[in-house]
């Protein structure tokens, strides 16, 4: 099965996101913007829009401190199926 160009930026973000939140439950202590970026091999300016989204769109409690980011202390990630629903 072909994905459309829309379908696989979707994917692509989503994959992204998942990446970007694993990234910064692992690190209790957060990681600095570029660190993330580099990580997923996107520019900052796409970092600061997947961590808004994050908050916004996911409800991913995200402190901020100077240029690191990280996962509020005691904020469980929810379970992600591994096969599709």
């Amino acid at each position: 099965m072909k994905l459309s160009e829309a379908e696989r930026r979707k994917t692509d973000r989503t994959a992204r996101l998942l990446k970007v939140e694993h990234l910064l439950y692992q690190n209790p202590r957060g990681l600095k913007i570029e660190d993330i970026s580099s990580r997923c091999e996107v520019s900052k300016r796409t970092t600061y829009r997947d961590l808004a989204a994050l908050e916004t769109e996911l409800g991913v409690p995200i402190w901020e401190e100077s240029t690191k980011r990280g996962i509020t202390e005691g904020y469980l990630l929810p379970p992600h199926p591994l096969y599709p629903a």
